[in-house]
Formats: C-alpha cells, structure tokens, sequence
C-alpha cells in the first residue's frame, strides 16, 4: 500500500505563533486514521493542510509521493474532499450546489446532473433538488456537502 500523505517537519503558524507542529506523518491508502485530541490541539488545521486549503509554515507535505507545489496545489485540491460540521453551502438550490463540485472538477451538461441526482440518491436526498440549500437542517446540509 502506498503513501496517500506523508508530512515531515510541518509547522502552521496563525499571527506569527506557531500553533501546530507535526514532526512526521503518515497516511497510508486506504487506511481509515482518526485524529483525536482537545479543543484546540490543532485537528482541524492539520485537515485544512491535508486538503490543501492551507499552506504549512515550514515542512513538506507529500501527496501520493509527489511535492504539493503552487504549481500542482489546484490538482491536488481537486482529489481531496473535506467536510467539516458545518459545511458553507451556497445560496442556491441543492442541485446547484452540487453541480457547482462537479462543473469545477470539468464535469458539465447532462453528465454532471446524472451524477448530481446520483450522488443526491447516495446520501438518501433524493428529490430535494429544487430545495433551497441554505433551508436544510445540519444533516441534510452536511451531506449535500458530502454529495457535492
């Protein structure tokens, strides 16, 4: 099994304080790893470097053994998926929502509202298309997050 991240010497730093320090990290393929700790022990940073929403102050992230640079960091980005306890949804209905996840990854037309409606009937919201995203309660809008 290969490595999905390997992490050596990160630090993250929010106002010039560091505020997370991984000395070494990692991930295997196919491998479930859970992140467990207190309230403020730096969880959801460290997920916000492995889905490259946020750069590391110093160290490497290796992501299926290659370099995330400025260069490839977008085509990373679009492998990983990262859903928090309470995901942004756009101002939209949940179809567009979810078209919008596809459309970014080059997926458009009817291809991209089959799976759409595919992914909807996945996470059991089959026909709440037209609701609008931003009325659903905290679980319907965590997996609309996730179908996206």
């Amino acid at each position: 099994m290969s490595s999905a991240y390997t992490i050596e010497d990160v630090t993250f730093c929010y106002n010039s304080k560091i505020c997370l320090r991984v000395k070494a990290l990692e991930v295997r393929e196919g491998e479930v790893t859970a992140l467990v700790g207190p309230n403020g022990a730096g969880k959801t940073t460290l997920l916000h470097l492995l889905a490259f929403v946020e750069s590391p102050a110093s160290g490497s992230i290796r992501f299926f053994e290659q370099s995330v640079t400025d260069h490839n960091k977008l085509a990373c980005q679009r492998r990983v998926g990262l859903l928090l306890q309470n995901p942004y949804l756009f101002h939209a209905s949940v179809l567009s929502n979810i078209l919008w996840g596809l459309r970014i990854r080059g997926i458009k037309g009817d291809r991209a509202r089959k799976a759409a409606l595919e992914a909807l009937d996945k996470v059991g919201l089959s026909g709440f298309e037209q609701r609008h995203a931003r009325s659903l309660s905290g679980g319907e809008s965590q997996r609309v997050a996730l179908a996206r």
